[in-house]
């Protein structure tokens, strides 16, 4: 291409062309002349295409045995592998949910010596690998590690959180590391983990950590907590779970706004935390319920992908499907995905991000 072509304005390139791409195309395209290379490296354009292709893309993370594999689903249901396959340690076989944030991937993996290291990492990039510094609950002869990662909005800064479920560890003590800040992790003191339930996701939202606080009596007359975390002044918060669901539910993230999930093969129940913007900022849950095709016959757990689309895997074919369903709850239209193994285990969306861990260290 000759330079001349990089000569279109900034606006055009970025508006028409640059934003309708993905962060691999564009990391090609720097090389194309230094004016695109230092648009497509420039902060703005890369929280602006974060937020341009979280609106209108579609992708998923997920794992076959001891390999994670990112995906992004096209209009027709037609899956891409979009990033490296990364192996992870056995040790998180029991806690799958393994979080990411703003397209960097946080992950345990154990070494040939038989030594377990935390990864942070941004797919698209394959040789950006970082080994994070050793927390206590890592030295620990067991398998329930707990992670959480998430942004601080404030500093602007990325902050993982860490414990375990072991004896000889304390249930109330969290360790904490802000990345590109120091090589050491810190000792929180305050509300535990409950490393101990697997099902426990920690889940990231506008700056905040949350987790569902779960308790052995299994008593639904019992309140039941979400626990939250805010990753800027490092302070503890609870959240009342809707008294009218049942013990099993799920926390995930759906269009900025923390949702739980709870299902009973035939419909869903979606519940959507919002917050007035008004006076006390007094918050909510607003339900919807979806009535999917009984024919898909579904189990596991509920994926949202955005208001309006849930991925679903059927009992019956083993099959991963995109059903789109419109404000009351009423489903438009399933699409089958191609390209993904039914032996895979979906766990979670996945926003692609020009992210450097260059930026971020």
């Amino acid at each position: 291409m000759k330079e001349e072509c990089c000569e279109l304005p900034d606006d055009i390139i970025k508006l028409n062309i640059l934003t309708r791409l993905d962060p691999v195309s564009l990391c090609r395209l720097k090389c194309v002349c230094k004016s695109w290379c230092s648009l497509i490296q420039d902060k703005n354009f890369i929280d602006y295409n974060f937020d341009f292709r979280r609106k209108t893309t579609v992708q998923i993370m997920g794992r076959f045995c001891s390999v994670y594999g990112f995906y992004s689903i096209d209009q027709d249901g037609i899956c891409t592998d979009i990033g490296p396959h990364a192996s992870f340690a056995w040790t998180t076989l029991g806690d799958p949910w393994v979080p990411c944030c703003n397209g960097l991937f946080c992950f345990l993996r154990r070494s040939i010596g038989g030594y377990i290291n935390l990864h942070v990492c941004n797919p698209i990039y394959k040789k950006e690998i970082i080994t994070l510094p050793k927390p206590d609950f890592l030295e620990k002869p067991y398998f329930r590690y707990k992670l959480g990662f998430g942004f601080d909005i404030l500093s602007k800064r990325y902050k993982i959180i860490g414990c375990c479920h072991e004896k000889s560890y304390p249930l109330d003590q969290i360790e904490v590391l802000t990345l590109g800040v120091n090589e050491s992790w810190r000792i929180l003191k305050g509300k535990t983990i409950d490393a101990s339930r697997l099902m426990d996701k920690i889940i990231y939202v506008n700056g905040s950590l949350y987790w569902y606080s779960r308790y052995m009596n299994n008593d639904l007359h019992v309140p039941r907590k979400i626990t939250s975390f805010n990753l800027g002044d490092e302070s503890f918060g609870e959240i009342d779970v809707p008294s009218n669901t049942s013990l099993s539910i799920n926390l995930h993230e759906i269009d900025g706004n923390l949702c739980l999930i709870e299902h009973n093969g035939k419909t869903v129940n979606l519940w959507i935390l919002t917050t007035s913007t008004t006076g006390d900022r007094h918050i909510s849950w607003i339900n919807l319920r979806i009535n999917l095709p009984i024919e898909l016959e579904f189990e596991a757990d509920i994926i949202p992908i955005r208001r309006g689309q849930v991925l679903i895997q059927s009992i019956k074919d083993d099959c991963y499907y995109l059903c789109h369903f419109d404000e009351d709850g009423h489903v438009l239209k399933t699409i089958e995905l191609i390209g993904i193994l039914g032996t895979m285990y979906v766990f979670g969306k996945f926003d692609d991000s020009l992210v450097t861990l260059r930026n971020v260290m």
